[in-house]
């Protein structure tokens, strides 16, 4: 709800009712969880990083960085030509404001904005989470990596935790609003690729095959959706709610992977994840992360400037607002972040896509 920006419109006991849908950082570390997870698959299987340390960090930023840079110019676009998006009004968008200082603009181009709270959301509030995605990357093939590799992924994932709790406790310098916890979700994910993918190790074998990860993945996310409703916005510490996610997430992806590899496609679950809508929507999710925040606000202010009533406001941000932004993302996604993807069908010559649709036994 709060993502439509529907919140100013909704009386007071549907706030209440949907106040745990308020907390988007709940789904930025489901992702980053994700991302680990995805990018230890193919290490965890061969044992090497394909191109080492250049060619990995050479790949994620042509993956991630021309549709980065293209959002934030369309952002600041949006600030300089519409004059209402640059007048604070109580909303979520104010935290974008100012954004034309020298600061905010060479934090957001090195992508060190999280490491300020006078740069951390502005110009485009969700991209604060691009910025720490971005040196998680440096710190998995120069730190995670190699601790993986000379004392195992259970000390990579004990040193992220540490790490992460004292990067929130530096005297005189406040990291928390950057979530420093993201480097423990990101092991995580490395970890439930080791377990799925790895060489079998005696301890992991055993971890594997004798724990019930299909139950466990329904009594978590039961338990944690009982305590999301019940608890009210921003009462949730956010490192708690990390640890809570990160364990939610390593039975899920164990659980999944497990039913694919035995080719159990019957839990409901998977069954959602492979749902085409759902498909489509993940190829260009990226994209509609970066821009949704500027078109939804280009909406919602002349709504409030008008003070147009609940019932008509709402459908207006419902129905007109949500699939504008994603109409316009799937273009922008066409053209800033496809052509960068280097395993998309689209981007592949005819025989690469005949390989795909028709593999080699």
């Amino acid at each position: 709800m709060e993502v439509a920006g529907v919140k100013h419109w909704l009386p007071d006991r549907w706030i209440a009712m949907t106040g745990w849908a308020e907390n988007g950082r709940i789904a930025v570390q489901i992702f980053i969880v994700l991302s680990g997870y995805c990018l230890m698959m193919p290490v965890a299987r061969s044992g090497d990083l394909k191109g080492g340390p250049t060619g990995f960090i050479q790949r994620r930023a042509r993956r991630i960085l021309p549709p980065y840079y293209a959002a934030l110019a369309f952002a600041l676009l949006v600030i300089s030509c519409v004059p209402r998006m640059n007048i604070p009004r109580g909303v979520r968008w104010d935290s974008t404001l100012p954004a034309a200082s020298w600061g905010v603009l060479v934090s957001h181009l090195l992508l060190l904005q999280d490491l300020s709270g006078d740069w951390l959301f502005k110009i485009n509030y969700p991209m604060w989470s691009i910025a720490q995605e971005w040196q998680i990357y440096f710190a998995f093939v120069f730190i995670l990596l190699p601790l993986w590799r000379t004392l195992g992924i259970l000390a990579a994932v004990g040193f992220s935790f540490v790490l992460s709790v004292l990067l929130r406790h530096i005297p005189g310098y406040n990291l928390i609003d950057a979530a420093p916890e993201f480097l423990f979700l990101f092991s995580v994910g490395m970890f439930a690729a080791k377990v799925t993918f790895a060489e079998p190790s005696r301890w992991i074998v055993r971890l594997r095959e004798r724990t019930p990860w299909g139950w466990l993945t329904l009594v978590s996310w039961l338990v944690y959706a009982i305590f999301a409703v019940r608890s009210p916005p921003g009462a949730v510490d956010s490192f708690r709610c990390a640890v809570s996610v990160g364990g939610i997430m390593l039975c899920t992806l164990v659980f999944c992977t497990g039913s694919v590899q035995r080719r159990q496609h019957h839990n409901l679950l998977l069954r959602f994840c492979e749902w085409k809508p759902m498909v489509v929507l993940g190829t260009f999710s990226y994209s509609l992360y970066l821009v949704h925040a500027p078109i939804l606000s280009m909406f919602t202010l002349p709504l409030l400037d008008r003070q147009v009533s609940a019932l008509p406001a709402v459908l207006v941000q419902l129905c007109v607002a949500v699939p504008t932004a994603t109409a316009f993302a799937y273009g922008f996604h066409l053209l800033f972040e496809r052509p960068f993807m280097l395993g998309h069908p689209g981007n592949l010559k005819r025989a690469e896509k005949a390989a795909i649709l028709d593999p080699a036994p």
